[in-house]
């Protein structure tokens, strides 16, 4: 155990068994679980890991499906850091503007028409995030499906997206600043618009690396054109964007480069109103060209559940959805108010009657909307 060390540090089987897995399959027992009891508590273990040759993994609700939270190393369970602040209002915006561009293009960055923003802790859970902006008549629209209960942390850790992808892209975007604890355990925070803090000799390396990949590698093959969310390595190509920035690698670097503390989020104001559909499909295929088709039709989430997904959900329970079904689709649309959020939804159910799908259910108001939902 890490001398100085005031959180909790276990080896003991019991505990090391409640951290062998995630949400995947992946079962690995680790070496020892900590929990720090604040940033400077994680620091000092930090420092203890890279003097002993440790190697740590950072965890928070440990809902991810691809195992980034298991392993045979330290678990550092960062799920305390659950601080919520205040949302601060931007001056000068027009909110219906800013909503107007962030929806614009799907493609570009979403977070610029962004009219707010909020400091939480890694461990704050996306869903009370989300609650706290919308007291305030704004909202953080990344929404994975784990959104309920996954944190910010690992949100931003995995570059985590979600149904909203079509219209508000993944987590990197969203993310202003990040407070980090680096490999020496020096922390700092790297904000966008702000001055880099080169006296860290992680960041300076990281700085140096981008540089050299900058004059020497292939930066066009980094990236695909019209690929919406990209979760393959390191965020080199955003970082490397004219308006990249290191914050952009961070992003999605699964706590490989640095630890996070505290992220700082850009906020958008919430929907005038919205509307969804559930289309069922006879073929895959019919199912992906809608979808295709969906953010051309105004959708500002879209959600495709396949035949073997519907099978295990109807293992729970009748769905609703006919056995015979090959995949169905669930559609969102946003509009100023209900007649616009009304007319999008009359254009996507046409796109889907138009791609096959033999049965179309509808909502109109946020509980039978949350009912749909329920589904995924």
């Amino acid at each position: 155990m890490p001398t100085d060390f005031r959180g909790v540090f276990r080896t003991d089987e019991l505990a090391r068994g409640l951290y062998a897995e995630g949400a995947g399959i992946a079962r690995c027992l680790p070496a020892a679980v900590a929990v720090p009891a604040d940033a400077a508590d994680l620091s000092t273990l930090v420092r203890w890991a890279k003097h002993g040759g440790y190697g740590l993994i950072a965890r928070g609700s440990g809902s991810g499906m691809a195992a980034g939270a298991v392993g045979p190393e330290v678990i550092v369970d960062l799920s305390r850091f659950k601080q919520i602040g205040s949302v601060e209002l931007a001056s000068g915006r027009s909110r219906s503007s800013a909503l107007h561009n962030a929806r614009s293009d799907p493609l570009r960055n979403p977070a610029e028409g962004a009219t707010a923003g909020i400091r939480v802790g890694c461990g704050a859970l996306r869903g009370d995030v989300d609650a706290a902006a919308r007291a305030h008549g704004v909202r953080f629209p990344v929404d994975p499906s784990s959104g309920a209960f996954c944190t910010i942390g690992g949100m931003v850790g995995t570059n985590a997206a979600g149904a909203r992808t079509l219209r508000f892209g993944a987590t990197r975007p969203w993310v202003t600043g990040l407070h980090c604890v680096f490999d020496d355990g020096r922390a700092a925070w790297v904000r966008r618009g702000e001055p880099l803090p080169l006296d860290i000799p992680a960041v300076a390396r990281l700085i140096m690396s981008l540089e050299l990949l900058r004059a020497h590698a292939n930066i066009g093959s980094l990236s695909h054109a019209g690929v919406r969310k990209e979760s393959s390595g390191y965020g080199i190509a955003a970082a490397l964007a004219p308006d990249g920035h290191l914050v952009d690698l961070l992003v999605g670097s699964e706590g490989t480069l640095a630890f996070f503390t505290d992220i700082e989020l850009a906020l958008i104001p919430v929907a005038g109103a919205t509307a969804t559909v559930l289309a069922t499909f006879p073929s895959l295929e019919a199912a992906t060209s809608c979808a295709v088709q969906a953010s051309d039709a105004g959708a500002s989430a879209c959600e495709l559940l396949d035949r073997t997904f519907l099978r295990i959900a109807a293992s729970g329970g009748a769905t609703g959805i006919s056995p015979d079904a090959e995949a169905v689709l669930l559609i969102e649309v946003e509009g100023a108010d209900q007649a616009a959020a009304h007319d999008a939804l009359a254009t996507v159910t046409r796109s889907c009657r138009t791609h096959g799908a033999t049965e179309v259910a509808t909502a109109l108001n946020p509980e039978a909307e949350h009912a749909l939902w329920e589904l995924r």
